[in-house]
């Protein structure tokens, strides 16, 4: 159990940092655009950047003009923004201190260089699929911070009341009936526990009980795995598709008739109560504890 429990500690650490990777990228991506955009309205007046930015190639008679200076500062710190290493070394290499749309064709194609095309082909990620893949990995740590304290409850049987829950998890149901034909079908009984308030080690004992530990011919041939319906060999019983719908129906009939004062075979709460109507003969109960309590010592 406390295996279990660090390792689904482990899994939320992880998918917290990777979590926190993601912030980190969305406010990058964000700074990106922003500065982006400021850029724009600086030197274009236009942050559509209708108008294209050109440059020409450094010589050393070339005079750098502050305003020159300045864009190239600016156009440093776009290249750490988006990890640019070819931005920083054409800020280096050109002046872009003109802004004209008929520029180009007053230079040398060779000399020439289109700013304006090259920063339209800098990457910045919508924000909106990082937004959804936060929302998934709130959902996941929201689950394992369930399964954490269900993991921390005490797992309980009780045969003098059975509509008691056992708090049992899958893992458990899984560890308990390990090496049985019940193995399967582990994860059913904790949901039929979780949405009839049936205990599912008393259901386990059942199914142990009335199939053979999953072996019989009804449980083979007719997913019923609990026996219930099955008064004689040619009494057709409950005919599922699965045998989890076996149980959940049999989880549903113990909770609205059995263990529900007012329904039609009420008796009480205790395995011996159900045992007055679900099955002829004293020697169900016992039975069907002593198998519950086998299957808790697994635990």
């Amino acid at each position: 159990m406390e295996r279990r429990i660090s390792s689904k500690q482990a899994k939320i650490a992880k998918l917290r940092k990777e979590k926190a990777k993601i912030f980190k990228q969305m406010k990058l991506e964000a700074q990106k655009e922003e500065t982006l955009k400021t850029f724009y309205e600086k030197y274009t007046a236009n942050s559509k950047a209708e108008i294209a930015l050109f440059g020409q190639e450094i010589t050393p008679a070339m005079k750098i003009s502050k305003k020159d200076e300045a864009m190239r500062d600016d156009l440093y710190e776009l290249a750490d923004l988006f990890g640019d290493k070819q931005l920083k070394t054409i800020a280096g290499k050109y002046v872009f201190g003109i802004n004209h749309p008929d520029f180009e064709t007053l230079l040398d194609k060779n000399d020439n260089f289109n700013l304006n095309q090259y920063l339209k082909n800098e990457k910045i990620l919508p924000v909106k699929p990082m937004q959804q893949k936060i929302a998934t990995i709130n959902k996941k740590i929201k689950q394992l911070k369930k399964d954490i304290s269900k993991e921390n409850q005490t797992r309980y049987f009780n045969p003098n009341n059975v509509s008691l829950l056992s708090h049992i998890t899958v893992d458990d149901a899984k560890q308990m009936l390990k090496g049985t034909a019940l193995y399967a079908d582990a994860k059913a009984y904790v949901k039929a526990e979780e949405k009839y308030h049936v205990n599912a080690v008393f259901l386990m004992g059942i199914a142990a009980h009335e199939s053979a530990w999953g072996t019989s011919r009804r449980a083979r041939e007719d997913n019923n795995l609990t026996g219930y319906g099955v008064t004689s060999d040619s009494a057709k019983g409950i005919n599922k598709a699965t045998k989890e719908e076996g149980l959940l129906t049999t989880a549903k009939t113990l909770h609205e008739k059995y263990l529900t004062a007012g329904g039609s075979y009420y008796a009480g709460t205790s395995a011996e109560d159900v045992n007055k109507h679900y099955c002829v003969g004293g020697e169900w109960a016992a039975a069907v504890v002593n198998d519950a309590y086998q299957l808790m010592n697994q635990l």
